[in-house]
């Protein structure tokens, strides 16, 4: 056997045992490696990605209201009592229903039609949101006067003079009211103080001649 040959086969004998030995470690250190880069990858997706949301069912419904339906409508709802739901649309018109109800006109057919339980009602309500407004503690007064919830009118009453301090007519049911309450004293004031205002008014002349006659103060 030649040297060449010699050196041909230990070559081939080299080659086999390189692919039987050697391959198989340097492909598992590979794999390892790719293994790890492709941990670590994810690793850092995992890492740079935010946080998944925890939702409260009741946190974002109020969240929701909030974004859609200001202070001032949740206030205009509670005054109304009026139940507050998370959808502004439905609050507006739940809202619009009730001042429907308790609108001034429906409050003046009401009272027309001699329903004063009703009146008292209405204008209660109405008065939450316009507090100081005149013509409806009028008609409020008024239905107290013909319920004969006397001390109520009179109560109202003198609200409404706190605005207005010249209101005969208010004035009137005053001491109209205390007159029913057998009240002579308060009531004869009052319709002194009236005509102060209204020195040649003649109901009231007449009245205070009643009153005196009666009382004997001739």
């Amino acid at each position: 056997m030649s040297f060449f040959s010699i050196i041909e086969n230990l070559g081939i004998c080299l080659g086999i045992y390189f692919t039987i030995m050697v391959l198989p470690w340097l492909f598992t250190i590979f794999f390892k490696n790719e293994e790890k880069d492709d941990n670590k990858a994810l690793f850092l997706i995992q890492e740079s990605a935010p946080p998944p949301k925890k939702y409260s069912y009741t946190i974002e419904l109020n969240a929701s209201s909030k974004e859609e339906i200001n202070e001032e409508l949740f206030s205009g709802s509670d005054k109304r009592k009026t139940i507050s739901t998370s959808e502004k649309s439905k609050l507006m018109e739940k809202i619009a229903k009730f001042d429907e109800r308790i609108e001034i006109k429906n409050i003046k057919n009401t009272y027309s039609q001699k329903n004063y339980s009703e009146v008292i009602k209405l204008a209660i309500e109405r008065l939450e949101i316009w507090p100081d407004e005149i013509k409806t503690k009028t008609y409020l007064l008024r239905s107290y006067f013909m319920e004969n919830e006397f001390d109520k009118c009179i109560s109202t009453a003198k609200e409404i003079l706190n605005i207005e301090e010249k209101n005969i007519a208010v004035m009137q049911f005053i001491a109209r009211s205390y007159h029913n309450l057998n009240d002579l004293e308060n009531s004869l004031a009052w319709y002194l103080q009236i005509i102060k205002h209204q020195p040649n008014n003649l109901d009231i002349l007449f009245v205070l001649m009643r009153i005196y006659f009666n009382s004997e103060d001739y």
